[in-house]
């Protein structure tokens, strides 16, 4: 599924306000998830030195992701396509996973 950054410039907004859009975009893209269109906000960073936040989502085409911002009622600069280049946010797993606990190997059993 092709990844789009939404640009938004927020001088003077407070963090509270920045918080609420992203919100009311998850809630839409939800939405929309439940209408058949598949546009999902995955993340947000807020660079409060620029006072540029960055979102971003994942949709079939850019036409989506604008949608989301409209209903949201939050304005954006623009909507670029991006290449994901690495997941360096992601750690390994150190404890049981899903299979283990479905399995009922997890918890283990006392002796």
């Amino acid at each position: 599924m092709p990844t789009f950054i939404v640009e938004r410039y927020l001088p003077g907004a407070a963090l509270e306000e920045l918080r609420a859009g992203i919100s009311r975009c998850r809630l839409v893209a939800a939405e929309m998830r439940s209408e058949g269109r598949h546009v999902r906000h995955v993340g947000s960073v807020f660079v409060a030195e620029d006072e540029l936040c960055l979102c971003r989502f994942t949709a079939p085409a850019p036409e989506l992701v604008a949608e989301v911002n409209r209903r949201a009622a939050f304005d954006y600069a623009r909507i670029s396509r991006a290449e994901t280049i690495g997941t360096a946010s992601r750690t390994r797993r150190t404890g049981p996973g899903r299979q283990e606990r479905r399995q009922g190997k997890w918890p283990p059993k006392p002796r």
